[in-house]
């Protein structure tokens, strides 16, 4: 979608994780993005024994229901939350209230998790949430149901990581704003990453020759990277229902240790990143920043930022900048800025 085109709309972007999903209104600035506030947060409904054909229509409708909700009436039914209220974590958010108006046709944008569609339209498989080869397509027909109207429709369903990389990227506030060779990673029920390269958001998809996804990658530990530091994976480790930070603040020994490996893989990751830009094709790029969002955000709080940084400089001569981002929008918006990229 053009730049125009979403100034002459209504913009919320659906950042769809494993779980539960969060809508965002967004605003296309001359020179960059800003978040006007959270309008939903949902749970996708429980698979409850349905068929994974099943689940998704649901999963579509509750979607349509919420993003209906917020076009016609400024909120998104039981949620707590709406689009009345700036919200945009350490983004800058404009915090000046919404002008909701029923007759402003949508302008949508989605990022969701697990493997999409030939076409990018739907979802083939996910360990969690919504699998519907045709989850667009469903979307479309329940918001035409719901008299929403569109103002163009969504080109596919993006990732979550080179959506996050976008919106720090672009968004008033990002993390990566002005950054010109760096890599992004969330932790979640898998580990998202992008990549930036000269300026630009870049999937892992098209770095594979060269520099390979988490989940391709063993670390010394005899493990892939994503298996160590997926949040689900850490929890899996820690073996309580606590989460690991609450955990190890309480000084409980074993989420001190999982704490401990998961500072040292992260490190080795960085450092293969790293190593990667310093010999790629592209020629001998810096790896100027990391930024790590998602879980991570609670995960590496201020000490285990510093030790981190401490392994790094043990690891490589010139370590890059590290950045723990709680700008949950990120996503919601960076897929409105590859929506209009495509649409360029």
């Amino acid at each position: 979608m053009s730049g125009g085109g979403v100034r002459n709309a209504r913009a919320i972007g659906v950042d769809g994780g494993a779980t539960y999903a969060r809508l965002h209104e967004v605003v296309r600035g001359a020179a960059v993005w800003r978040v006007e506030g959270e309008c939903a947060r949902f749970a996708w409904p429980a698979r409850d024994g349905s068929s994974a054909h099943e689940h998704g229509a649901r999963c579509a409708a509750r979607l349509a229901e919420a993003l209906a909700s917020a076009v016609h009436t400024g909120s998104a039914g039981n949620t707590g939350s709406n689009c009345n209220a700036g919200s945009a974590g350490n983004a800058g958010s404009a915090g000046t209230g919404v002008n909701v108006d029923a007759g402003v046709p949508l302008a949508l944008a989605l990022c969701m998790p697990g493997k999409k569609t030939a076409d990018g339209r739907g979802i083939e498989r996910a360990h969690h949430g919504p699998v519907a080869p045709d989850f667009l397509d469903r979307l479309e027909r329940e918001l035409a149901a719901r008299e929403v109207a569109l103002a163009t429709r969504p080109s596919r369903l993006h990732s979550d990581g080179l959506a996050a990389a976008a919106g720090e990227l672009r968004a008033r506030g990002g993390n990566l704003v002005g950054a010109r060779h760096a890599y992004y990673a969330g932790s979640g029920t898998g580990l998202a990453e992008a990549l930036v390269l000269g300026g630009e958001p870049v999937p892992l998809d098209w770095t594979e020759s060269w520099c390979q996804k988490g989940f391709a990658l063993t670390a010394s530990t005899g493990e892939t990277f994503e298996t160590e530091l997926s949040a689900e994976a850490l929890a899996r480790r820690l073996g309580s229902s606590e989460f690991l930070e609450r955990a190890r603040a309480s000084g409980d020994p074993a989420a001190l240790e999982v704490s401990r490996r998961m500072v040292g893989v992260l490190a080795e990751l960085i450092a293969e990143r790293a190593r990667a830009f310093a010999t790629s094709p592209l020629g001998a790029l810096p790896l100027e920043r990391v930024v790590l969002g998602q879980r991570f955000a609670e995960l590496v709080d201020a000490p285990t930022l510093r030790r981190l940084e401490r392994e790094l400089a043990a690891r490589m001569a010139h370590p890059p900048i590290v950045v723990v981002s709680h700008f949950r929008a990120a996503a919601a918006v960076g897929c409105h800025v590859l929506e209009e990229r495509r649409g360029a």
